[in-house]
């Protein structure tokens, strides 16, 4: 990727955390520390004329080779050498650059770095400055690659990039609630590391010019220039290239989340990078406010046309066929980065977490919001989702119907009819319903939809914790901000309600596969769990309904039985009329 320094005034590529590791990190403290801290330094070995080199010593570290210069600083790998060793990032304004707005520029950086913690952005462990009198501030050693190259390097399914993307995604979402827009996503400024487990992850990378949401931070904030065009122009939004920051919002951080994961998918950008910098400032300025970019799937099909070589060459970083990874960027999961990128901020997600709740849908097989609605979707995506129910149902109604006939022909056995009937309908039930395919991978998916589940829950009790003390601080003629708070706080307690209601049906189906592989002390614990949350949400009612009534009754009677080590036909019967293959959900 060409380096976008012409169109951002303070450097593209001061890259802080080119090939560094996660090492543990300590908190720096209250971001009101740092004007006192850039007054001051500890005795430094860095030469007076103000050009730093390997082996000087800047305040608690001692510098050992520079990683990266961009526009206005200068970042080295260093050491900390007191107290404890630790790697870290130092990132230094450069001699000659320490005008006013460039200070300024550098010290909000460090600012709102320091306002986040979040184990996808990168954090921010001390300040202070140079002999010179230029400062620097000092961040974690993250040893990662840009999202997309380690993605390609690592051959990363389409399923597993979107896994990557999500924590992306949670990173922003957390930064908006922070109130800071990134203003610069793009791959390079997002770092992946192996997680030694056989995973990844994600670091979000160089908040250079960020700029904040509210005025209550505005003391951070530096603005840009009227008529800059800052940010980098392949991933920017119709609005930063307007150049006056007026419109910038949240959403200008979703249209670059669309096209990451548009270059995740096809594996370039919907502009050509090359031909996009080629033009003018006015044109470039033009071509993103204007100009529709192709879907995946006709960018795909260019790349064919132009190059089948490259076409295969992207499907094979996929693990992919040409044919098969066609055919999925040009169904529904195409239309998500299509709607993260649209021109006017009204269509697009209205936050992160709306993006990634449109990927998670995609890969659980729901309804994706992103594609026009229709009937026909919706009901193949409903077919789709409740196979199990559905084809139960067929079955139920062929025996129903089998049955009915022969009742039709045998009236004088109408009462042997209905015992038979009862009896093969449990039975249909049983065998049909709780016979998946394979155990042990179901009993997987489903442990990863509750830890989804639960991650979910944690991230919306954290944000509304720290809502509720927000509330307390805010003064009273912030009636907007307080009316705001508070709505966002209601939504939250639903959505977490919701969630807790999709967790007892997790549990309880984790229970009976967990049965079905004969993990008796398994499936106890998991309905126990099922339980305790069913106990939880039902007082919140002042009367129980029937069904409410019935399902905890259902819930009781499955864990009595695990317990009693009952048969899979007897465990089926206390589940009356339902199944722990069909979704529960007691508050339906």
């Amino acid at each position: 990727m060409e380096s976008s320094a012409d169109f951002r005034p303070f450097g593209d590529d001061d890259n802080p955390h080119r090939d560094h590791s996660h090492d543990e990190t300590m908190p720096l403290g209250s971001p009101s520390q740092y004007p006192s801290q850039l007054g001051r330094s500890p005795k430094s070995s860095a030469r007076r004329d103000g050009i730093e080199k390997e082996g000087d010593e800047v305040g608690h570290y001692k510098l050992l080779t520079p990683l990266g210069t961009g526009g206005f600083g200068t970042v080295w790998l260093a050491k900390r050498m007191c107290d404890f060793e630790q790697m870290v990032a130092i990132k230094v304004v450069k001699p000659g650059m320490d005008s006013t707005s460039v200070l300024e520029r550098f010290g909000q950086e460090m600012q709102l770095l320091a306002l986040m913690d979040h184990p996808h952005v990168a954090k921010v462990l001390d300040a202070g400055t140079t002999p010179s009198g230029r400062p620097f501030f000092v961040m974690e050693r993250v040893d990662g690659k840009p999202l997309t190259r380690y993605a390609d390097e690592h051959r990363l399914t389409i399923e597993e990039r979107l896994r990557l993307f999500l924590q992306v995604c949670e990173a922003i979402q957390y930064a908006h609630h922070k109130e800071i827009v990134h203003r610069d996503l793009k791959p390079s400024n997002i770092l992946v590391v192996s997680d030694g487990n056989g995973g990844a992850n994600s670091k979000v990378i160089d908040f250079g010019i960020a700029q904040a949401l509210t005025r209550r931070m505005s003391e951070h904030t530096v603005n840009a220039e009227s008529g800059q065009m800052v940010g980098t122009p392949e991933y920017m939004s119709p609005e930063q290239a307007e150049g006056s920051g007026e419109h910038v919002d949240g959403r200008s951080d979703v249209f670059s989340l669309g096209v990451i994961l548009y270059e995740l998918l096809v594996g370039v950008t919907p502009f050509d990078a090359k031909r996009l910098r080629s033009n003018g400032h006015s044109e470039i300025q033009r071509i993103i406010r204007q100009d529709e970019p192709p879907s995946p799937s006709v960018r795909f099909c260019a790349i064919h046309s132009e190059a089948a070589e490259s076409a295969r060459r992207i499907a094979q970083l996929r693990r992919a066929s040409m044919s098969r990874l066609a055919g999925v960027i040009k169904g529904e999961l195409g239309w998500i980065p299509m709607k993260a990128m649209c021109k006017e901020r009204e269509g697009r997600y209205a936050t992160p977490e709306a993006l990634a709740e449109d990927v998670r849908n995609y890969l659980a097989g729901a309804a994706v919001s992103a594609v026009p609605p229709s009937h026909i979707y919706r009901l193949r995506k409903y077919a789709r989702s409740h196979r199990g129910l559905l084809a139960m149902g067929s079955c139920l109604a062929v025996a129903l119907l089998s049955f009915a006939m022969q009742a039709f022909l045998n009236k004088g056995t109408a009462m042997a009819y209905g015992e038979d009937s009862e009896w093969i309908l449990n039975q249909t039930a049983a065998n049909l319903a709780l016979r998946p395919s394979s155990l042990e991978d179901s009993l997987r998916l489903q442990d990863e939809k509750i830890g989804e589940l639960v991650q979910r829950q944690n991230h919306l009790r954290s944000a509304n914790a720290e809502d509720e003390l927000l509330l307390k601080r805010d003064t009273p003629n912030e009636n907007t901000a307080l009316d705001s708070r508070k709505l966002a706080i209601g939504a939250r307690r639903n959505e977490i309600e919701k969630l807790e209601r999709q967790l007892i049906s997790a549990h309880a189906r984790r229970a009976w596969f967990c049965f079905r592989l004969k993990r008796s002390d398994e499936a106890v614990h998991s309905q126990s769990l099922a339980v305790q949350l069913l106990d939880r949400i039902l007082p919140k009612s002042r009367d129980c309904t029937p069904q409410e009534r019935k399902s905890r009754e259902c819930h009781e009677d499955a864990l009595e039985g695990y317990r009693s080590h009952d048969t899979v036909d007897q465990i089926s019967l206390r589940w009356g009329a339902g199944t722990p293959w069909v979704e529960i959900n007691p508050l339906r």
